[in-house]
């Protein structure tokens, strides 16, 4: 089951990427986040990259500790369906995209092509 569509995200320029929803969703995928832990992020509002940076603009430890906070919450939840669980590789990975991002924006002032990103 495909929850994104990529030749739709590849028309898309760097601005418009770093906003769309489809695109965050490519990029998870990209670098190895299993469905459910996207669909976590997703459900908890962080909607594109954007709302990443946003929220976590300067604060790259921030995130890691929302992650780390949502196994704690969701690792153990009676309900199957909410269970998720954030392994290190991955909470390294989305730290460096968040990181990468964060000093690409406030740094260099670049939005990077978020297609880019891999593992």
């Amino acid at each position: 089951m495909v929850y994104f569509n990529l030749q739709h995200a590849g028309e898309l320029n760097e601005t418009q990427l770093y906003e769309d929803n489809n695109a965050l969703r490519v990029m998870l995928d990209a670098i190895g986040i299993e469905i459910a832990q996207r669909n976590c992020l997703l459900n908890d509002g962080f909607t594109s990259m954007k709302d990443v940076i946003d929220l976590h603009s300067n604060d790259v430890d921030g995130f890691k500790k929302y992650l780390t906070n949502l196994n704690k919450t969701f690792a153990s939840s009676t309900n199957e369906d909410l269970r998720v669980y954030f392994s290190p590789f991955d909470i390294s990975r989305l730290v460096g995209v968040v990181y990468y991002y964060n000093h690409a924006i406030n740094t260099f002032h670049r939005l990077p092509d978020l297609l880019l990103i891999d593992k």
